[in-house]
């Protein structure tokens, strides 16, 4: 069946047709570079090369709005509260990550990555993700001395949508504080419509789709070196690790979106 991502708020109508229009773009992109590229290694650096350059350009009206409105958005270079929130990520950026950082790192520095994803999943395996987050468990791509996120740019969904309008109630919050953190409703809603698109496109072609927490995925991509052509030939990239859990809702295709800020 035909799906668009279920918002958590009640739109409009115009809102709806936006991000319906927005979901069937996001499956066209992923689509293409599924084609273009075909079934051979690097087809997931090609899917992420393409969402994230998509994302950033729907991201732009709405970064705009809020500046206009005088709460623009918070986040910067630097900045690493969120960076020990639980992610979960389908197997091809996985390996679009792992690619990255093997591209674009040295041996010392990418070998202590790995190390890292070992730890973290040891420590936050099976944790509630409240329980994980206090632990202060850092993703193992991020460079604790700059704040920086090593991967970057091959960084999963999830992350690319999660923006913030306020730095100082997400670093409360990352000690502990009970804070709400403000975000633009319309970067949630573009995030849930790319995400779904690249699930239906992916699904639909016969290329598992099932969820891992971003380090573990990590740690077993690079303990297996067969997982990528596992994933390539239609079968379960993470047999004894992933989840087969959808990230966010579904349903028929009337509905759709919320305002831009």
């Amino acid at each position: 069946m035909e799906s668009t991502p279920k918002p958590s708020v009640s739109l409009s109508e115009a809102d709806q047709r936006w991000l319906i229009d927005v979901h069937s773009r996001a499956r066209a992109v992923v689509k293409g570079a599924l084609d273009e590229h075909g079934c051979a290694p690097g087809l997931s650096s090609a899917i992420v090369r393409a969402r994230i350059a998509f994302f950033d350009r729907e991201l732009e009206p709405v970064t705009a709005a809020v500046e206009r409105a005088g709460t623009p958005i918070d986040c910067r270079r630097g900045c690493s509260s969120c960076c020990t929130l639980m992610v979960e990520i389908t197997p091809d950026e996985v390996f679009a990550l792992t690619a990255e950082l093997e591209a674009s790192l040295d041996a010392e520095t990418l070998a202590d990555i790995k190390q890292r994803a070992k730890e973290v999943d040891r420590r936050g395996r099976d944790l509630p993700p409240w329980e994980r987050f206090l632990l202060r468990l850092f993703c193992p791509v991020l460079d604790r001395a700059s704040g920086a996120c090593r991967g970057h740019a091959a960084r999963p969904a999830a992350c690319q949508g999660y923006l913030s309008l306020d730095h100082l109630s997400c670093e409360a919050s990352s000690r502990g504080e009970p804070k709400t953190i403000l975000r633009p409703v319309a970067s949630d809603l573009i995030r849930d419509a790319v995400m779904t698109a690249q699930f239906i496109v992916l699904r639909d072609a016969g290329y598992d789709q099932s969820r891992i927490e971003l380090s573990a995925g990590l740690a077993a991509a690079w303990a297996d070196p067969a997982a990528e052509q596992r994933w390539l030939a239609g079968r379960q990239a993470f047999p004894l690790t992933a989840s087969s859990e959808v990230p966010i809702s579904l349903l028929p295709d009337h509905h759709g979106p919320a305002e831009l800020a």
